[in-house]
């Protein structure tokens, strides 16, 4: 007798029918597409925030940087924590996910770094770096400007746009400006006087 037909309509698996949808599949496209909007929805806000962020730090620099508010403020070194932290986050999202020491086995190259910058995650990361950089390049040009009373404005916008380009136009600034060329120039990065004491310099 033939089987019935609910069973006759059963048929086996072929051996090379995959019981996982591969990678590529339709039927991931959907699921796989969501996380990756939702993980550049969040990348965006923490891009938007570390831009945002050190802005009224910049603004007091470059509108008022002698204003006591403005030496209070960037004296701090609590100034640069808030953005550390994000990129410390942003890092270790970067190196926990799956196949990121892959940069390391393939060599630090300009095609494995373009091929990192890629994803949302370490282009977030390496533009926290650039951020971090550049205020503190900019808290010092502010310091080193007030200590030899050199104008910076000019230096500060700088640095905030093309960071190493304003450290340039301070020293610049600093040579041309000094008054009497035997006078020796008080280096921020050397001066034996903290800036915790700027305030009792100035």
């Amino acid at each position: 007798p033939s089987a019935p037909r609910h069973i006759r309509a059963l048929r086996p698996l072929s051996p090379r029918t995959p019981l996982v949808p591969p990678p590529g599949s339709s039927l991931l496209q959907g699921p796989v597409r969501e996380a990756q909007v939702g993980m550049r929805l969040g990348m965006e806000q923490i891009f938007q925030i570390s831009n945002v962020l050190p802005m009224p730090l910049w603004l007091l620099m470059i509108l008022a940087p002698k204003a006591r508010i403005t030496r209070q403020v960037m004296s701090s070194y609590l100034t640069i924590v808030p953005i550390i932290a994000i990129y410390l986050y942003l890092l270790g999202v970067s190196f926990t996910a799956p196949g990121a020491m892959d940069i390391f086995q393939k060599g630090i190259t300009v095609a494995t770094l373009s091929a990192e910058a890629q994803k949302p995650v370490a282009m977030c990361a390496i533009w926290a770096h650039i951020i971090v950089g550049d205020l503190f390049l900019g808290r010092w040009v502010l310091f080193d400007s007030l200590r030899n009373k050199v104008f910076a404005a000019h230096s500060l916008v700088l640095s905030l746009f093309f960071g190493p380009l304003g450290l340039l136009s301070h020293l610049i600034t600093r040579k041309l400006t000094q008054r009497d060329p035997k006078d020796a120039i008080s280096d921020g990065m050397s001066d034996g006087m903290s800036d915790e004491r700027l305030l009792d310099l100035i």
